[in-house]
Order: structure tokens, then sequence, then C-alpha cells
């Protein structure tokens, strides 16, 4: 009879264990699911009660970013955010959530298409699971898209420097802290200027590009199609490079890899 007794109820211990674990599942879900809904709503106020009122980010402190997300999601352009999949662990009060998402629409006036992978911390409170670190839709709406587009437009001033054969401003876009294989600045003008005086032409594309970016600190790799003209004869090469940027000054410039 005990051991019928105790049999049953390390049963009901385990069946109670399992209940809660699976209603703090649905409880982790939907806070993840009320932060993508929030966003495809346009419903500032349920996005941020999503969030743990001490969220961490190292770039974009909930405080000063709150004003930017709520206005971006209450503005005319609507976005649209989607769970493509998700996978938890979950230990005592806190959890892990690795999701990967796709964000549509227009962002700083321009039609945008995010497909991401985040890793997502989460942690129980008073007020019930909270997201605690590691949006990655928080920080595009927070402001890493207009800082991505200011290391593109660094990207550009190389590119247009170089079809338009002006020395001081591609070097503009060089870090007078450039270092790379053991040179610096004035070797990459000694090298750009070699170019401009063996060529007639240039023409530089972009054939793709990986942009990541964080925080001071950002790394392009992308491929390319340069094409340049001496006496008629027409010269092509497809390669790759991987440049290294630094903001400095609040001006993004190239650090490595030229």
């Amino acid at each position: 009879m005990k051991l019928r007794a105790f049999r049953g109820l390390a049963v009901g211990s385990l069946a109670l264990i399992a209940g809660c674990a699976s209603g703090d599942n649905k409880e982790i879900n939907q806070a993840l699911d009320q932060e993508l809904f929030a966003v495809t709503q346009g419903d500032a106020a349920a996005f941020f009660s999503a969030f743990s009122s001490g969220y961490q980010d190292e770039f974009f402190p909930l405080d000063q970013a709150r004003p930017t997300i709520a206005d971006r999601l209450q503005s005319p352009g609507k976005l649209s955010a989607r769970l493509i999949r998700r996978s938890l662990e979950r230990e005592g009060d806190q959890a892990l959530a690795t999701e990967e998402f796709y964000l549509e629409g227009v962002i700083a006036g321009q039609p945008r298409r995010f497909q991401e992978v985040q890793h997502v911390r989460l942690k129980r409170t008073p007020a019930g699971w909270k997201i605690a670190a590691g949006s990655k839709l928080y920080q595009l709406l927070a402001g890493r898209v207009e800082e991505e587009d200011r290391i593109v437009r660094a990207l550009d001033q190389r590119v247009q420097a170089l079809e338009s054969r002006d020395l001081s401003r591609y070097m503009a876009v060089v870090s007078p802290h450039y270092q790379d294989q053991g040179r610096g600045p004035e070797a990459v003008r000694a090298k750009v200027q070699d170019i401009f005086e063996s060529f007639d032409q240039i023409r530089y594309r972009v054939l793709d590009r990986k942009l990541r970016w964080d925080g001071n600190q950002a790394v392009i790799e992308q491929g390319f199609r340069l094409e340049a003209e001496l006496m008629g004869e027409h010269q092509t090469l497809e390669d790759r490079e991987r440049l290294e940027l630094r903001r400095e000054d609040g001006q993004w410039k190239i650090t490595g890899g030229l």
C-alpha cells in the first residue's frame, strides 16, 4: 500500500511539474508572439509590454529607443513581422528562445525586408515572462537600419571616388588609424594613386554584400567586379573582399581590408 501510495504521489508530482513547464512554455511563447504581432498591428504599447522594464541592449538603451520605436510603429508605412521558426530552452526563471523571423515594410524612408536569426533571453517577472535581452527585431526598429545605411553610404563614397578618380574623396573614408598587414593609410594612398595613373577609366560594381554591424565596429564581405580601360584595352576582375570599418567621431571609416 505504501509503495502504491508513493508511486501515486510520484506520478502526481511528475504531472504537476510537467503542467508547470507546459504553462511556462505557453507564457514564453505568448510573450514572443506578442513582440511580433504588435509590430504588424502597429501597437507600441503592446510591443513594449512584451519586454522587461530592465531590458538590456548595449547599443540602444530602452529609455532612448522607446520614442523611436513608438514613432516607427505608429507611422503610416505599415510594418509586418512574421515568425519562421522557434526553439526554446528553459532553466528555472530564465529562458532562451532562438527564432528566425522576417520584418518588412517602409523603414527610414525605403521599402525593406530583413530575414534574421535572434537569440532572445527571457526571464520570469512578477508580471509574467518578459523579454530581457537579445532582440534583433528591437534593434532594427530602434536605429540599426539607419546605422547600417550610414555604413553603406561610406562604402558608396569609396566607389564613387574610384570611378571619378578622386583621391582626396577616397582617402576621406579611410581611417587615419588604418592598419592591415603592416600597411597604414599612406600605403593605401600610394596604391590608389597608382591605380588612377595606370587606367583611363574605372568601373566598380558590388555583386553581393553581407554586412555585420556591432556597435562602433562593422565588417563587410562582398563580391565585386572591377572593370578598367587603358588605351582602349578593356580589363575585368571579379573577386571578393573583406572590409573592416569603425565609427570615428560619428563617421564610418575603413580600418582594414583595402
